[in-house]
């Protein structure tokens, strides 16, 4: 199941809405620590989801394919306003675990909080951009242009983010930084949660510029409303990255270990299915986002299937690929963060899975 509901260290401000309409904070927790029985005593859990996008679907297909019904899960998958909150609600064991960038999880255990990455679900950076056309023009810049003219020519403008401090944010600080401008100074960042709130503020002229996975940018673009700019996959230090991992809550990883290694299966399993049922794919594309027409779903879907893993090997975070990730984050921190593979990553569960 997929929804959107309150999650009490999320919404302390709305405990008394929250009482009453039986949101309690104790249920929710017991349901995000995987205590409870689901459906035919199934594992009940909760996951984190920092918004909509084709980075998330290998969780849409795990849902839609009933594959977490078929290892004896039933999970609930609660989708937030960009992947900092998520990542809180996933520390304070509101949730288990999230589909989230991997700096989510460097992040957290730099500054002493339990987020174990414990298998690859996207090997390429997902996260495209979009630019208005009357932005373009002022701005001079084209569909063929390379990456890094394209990004120069940023400066002045007004670029939308889902949250402060979530991978679009980081993203586009370290992309202005790589070309010598000032994050702070030389654009104006302005937060917008998900992806239909970034394109909605895009066609009323709010932002010149927004970032954020498919198919929003696809969206704009099929919309006659902007276009595709910015490949983060050309951008050399970001090719063969590790972007979005399956990130668990290190306290349920210790007391669950085989729910853990069910929920790995599971997403290899989506991830198989991804590459394999091009047809089956492109229908739950469509049934998630049901106002893409299907030029903008065959490009979505060209666009991002090289991210999934092949097969469990690929799930396996490389050191190479868990330094790419550690250098980009230490780009954009004051205060260069020092961690090695195993505080972060344990590749246990995906292990035992492949064989």
């Amino acid at each position: 199941m997929i929804k959107k509901r309150c999650i009490p260290m999320m919404c302390l401000a709305l405990v008394v809405g929250m009482l009453l309409s039986g949101c309690s904070p104790t249920a929710s927790t017991s349901a995000g620590q995987g205590k409870e029985a689901g459906e035919a005593g199934k594992v009940k859990i909760t996951m984190a989801q920092g918004g909509d996008g084709l980075i998330w679907l290998a969780s849409y297909v795990a849902h839609e394919k009933k594959l977490f019904e078929a290892e004896g899960l039933e999970v609930e998958t609660v989708k937030m306003d960009g992947g900092s909150k998520a990542t809180q609600a996933v520390i304070a064991g509101e949730a288990v675990a999230q589909a989230q960038s991997t700096i989510h999880s460097l992040k957290a255990v730099s500054e002493e909080n339990d987020l174990i990455s414990v298998a690859v679900l996207n090997k390429e950076f997902p996260v495209f951009s979009a630019i208005s056309n009357e932005a373009a023009q002022k701005a001079g810049i084209t569909k063929d242009m390379a990456v890094e003219e394209q990004i120069k020519r940023l400066k002045g403008l007004k670029i939308g983010i889902s949250s402060p401090g979530s991978s679009t944010d980081l993203l586009i600080r370290f992309l202005l930084k790589k070309v010598g401008l000032n994050p702070d100074t030389d654009v104006t960042l302005t937060p917008f949660g998900k992806g239909d709130a970034l394109l909605a503020a895009l066609e009323k002229g709010a932002i010149d510029v927004f970032l954020y996975p498919s198919p929003y940018a696809e969206m704009a673009e099929a919309k006659g409303k902007g276009m595709v700019i910015i490949n983060p996959n050309k951008v050399k230090e970001l090719q063969g990255f590790a972007y979005l991992t399956l990130q668990v809550n290190k306290k349920f990883i210790e007391e669950n270990p085989e729910t853990v290694k069910k929920l790995v299966r599971a997403y290899a399993k989506a991830s198989a299915f991804i590459r394999e049922d091009e047809k089956g794919t492109k229908e739950i594309i469509k049934k998630q986002f049901p106002a893409l027409d299907e030029k903008v779903v065959d490009l979505s879907y060209q666009n991002n299937i090289a991210a999934y893993p092949k097969d469990t090997e690929e799930m396996l975070m490389t050191p190479q690929q868990f330094s790419q990730n550690l250098e980009w984050l230490n780009m954009t921190e004051k205060k260069p963060v020092q961690l090695n593979q195993e505080q972060v990553v344990n590749q246990s569960f995906i292990e035992k899975t492949a064989k």
